[in-house]
Formats: structure tokens, C-alpha cells, sequence
């Protein structure tokens, strides 16, 4: 006996779309703290804080990531197309904000 699967056009779509994720900043730091994601996944990092606060993203491994200074309100991607995982820092306040994107294949 043989078994057809039929896909809606829009199932089949879904399962094409870019995936994306967010990174709130928000108290000085990230949240969540560790993000996992699969690859070809767009990390967005959201500035949420409520006085002026600027902030910056980079990767802990040098080159592999980094962005301009970013105000609340604005915000910050990048999309990753390895598996690995990437420690991260904010550039102004490396010292307590730290995050990790863990990306499956």
C-alpha cells in the first residue's frame, strides 16, 4: 500500500523562510544569556534599555563578528552560517555583559 503526503504550498514555504532570532539588552545585560539557533538563523540584538545607554556586540573570537555602538531603541544583526559555538561581550561594559550563541547545523 502506498502512501501519498501532500504539503499545502504554505507548509512548504515555512520551511523555506529565513529563520530569525532576538536578543533583548536590557539592565546592562543580555537576555537570554545563551541562544540557541540553527544555521542560517538571523540573530537581531534589540538596545532595550531605558536611559541612553549605548551598547556593542562582538564576538569573543576575533573578526567573527562585531558592531557599531547602538542606542536604546536600535538595533543589531548578524547571521550565522557555521555551526559553532560564539561567545560574545558588549564592547563598552566587556566586563560584565557577556552572551554565547550556540548555533546547530
Amino acid at each position: 500500500m502506498a502512501v501519498l503526503l501532500c504539503l499545502s504550498p504554505a507548509a512548504v514555504w515555512a520551511d523555506q523562510a529565513p529563520a530569525s532570532s532576538e536578543v533583548s539588552i536590557q539592565k546592562m545585560a543580555f537576555h537570554p544569556a545563551t541562544l540557541t539557533v540553527r544555521v542560517g538563523t538571523t540573530v537581531t540584538w534589540q538596545n532595550n534599555e531605558a536611559g541612553a545607554t549605548y551598547h556593542a556586540v562582538a564576538s569573543d573570537e576575533a573578526g567573527a563578528f562585531m558592531s557599531a555602538d547602538f542606542f536604546p531603541g536600535e538595533r543589531w544583526s548578524h547571521t550565522f552560517t557555521t555551526p559553532g559555538t560564539y561567545p560574545y561581550h558588549c564592547t563598552p561594559h566587556e566586563n560584565r555583559m557577556k552572551g554565547t550563541i550556540v548555533v546547530e547545523p
